[in-house]
């Protein structure tokens, strides 16, 4: 929109084409307020924008990021629920043979016992917070898996995640006498929540446990032992944290004894 220039009382229609002329040459041209008042218009939509585009995106990443940092990642040690199997007695018919075999005994040095005594299936094992995500690091090197349990019967598997490509294998396995260590809540852990999107699961409608065979439960028993060094007695609870650069996997962090 042009805003009109008052004229000048002076001139009139009536003026000869030399005045008029004149008057263009002379007077000052119109000020287009068409020009400025659209600037200041794209001026504020454009301020507008960037204030709105701030808020919509600056927060949700404000916002995800406490939320990682504030997710807790909880690791909970389940002993198991009874002693390894025990092998079965030889047929009968067979130990006469085998006393027959056995060499004559050799009155060899007692070697003297430890003081420390290491029952895993008796202690207090505490596990801190995986914020490293230390845990799927240590499964891969110790050999272990994640075993996907129903809630309602957590003594067998419905699938595992095994190691080193994580493919979901429908498994059937009883854990109850396994090592296992279960992961509250396991959405909070990056790999089973991805593993859980790819094959169309909810993680936190089941249970999730980080499965160890025997040598692992050898290995955390070697290094409480060295951690316990100068202490004697029964060893009652430990501290651990997973630790995909130890030798087990695991720091001891503290050991308490039976008083």
């Amino acid at each position: 929109m042009f805003a009109r220039r008052s004229r000048h009382p002076a001139y009139t229609d009536d003026d000869p084409p030399i005045v008029r002329a004149l008057r263009a040459a002379t007077e000052p041209p119109p000020w287009r307020l068409n020009f400025f008042f659209t600037g200041c218009l794209v001026e504020a939509t454009l301020l507008m924008l960037g204030v709105l585009t701030e808020s919509i995106s600056g927060l949700p990443r404000s916002v995800e990021k406490h939320a990682k940092k504030d997710r807790p990642m909880t690791i909970v040690y389940i002993p198991p629920s009874g002693m390894r199997p025990q092998p079965p007695p030889p047929p009968r018919g067979t130990v006469a043979v085998a006393k027959l075999a056995i060499p004559p005994v050799i009155d060899y040095p007692t070697p003297p016992k430890s003081k420390i005594k290491v029952r895993l299936g008796e202690i207090t094992i505490n596990i801190a917070e995986d914020t490293d995500d230390q845990l799927p690091s240590v499964v891969r090197q110790q050999n272990g898996t994640f075993a996907v349990l129903d809630p309602n019967d957590p003594s067998f598997t419905r699938y595992t995640f095994d190691p080193p490509d994580w493919q979901m294998h429908p498994t059937v396995l009883d854990v109850r006498r396994r090592m296992k260590f279960r992961l509250i809540p396991p959405s909070n852990w990056p790999l089973l929540r991805s593993l859980a999107e790819s094959n169309n699961l909810k993680p936190d409608n089941y249970q999730v446990d980080a499965l160890f065979d025997g040598a692992f439960s050898d290995c955390l028993e070697r290094e409480i032992r060295n951690r316990s060094s100068g202490g004697t007695g029964q060893v009652t609870a430990v501290s651990l944290a997973f630790n995909s650069s130890r030798s087990c996997g695991i720091d001891v962090l503290k050991v308490d004894f039976a008083q």
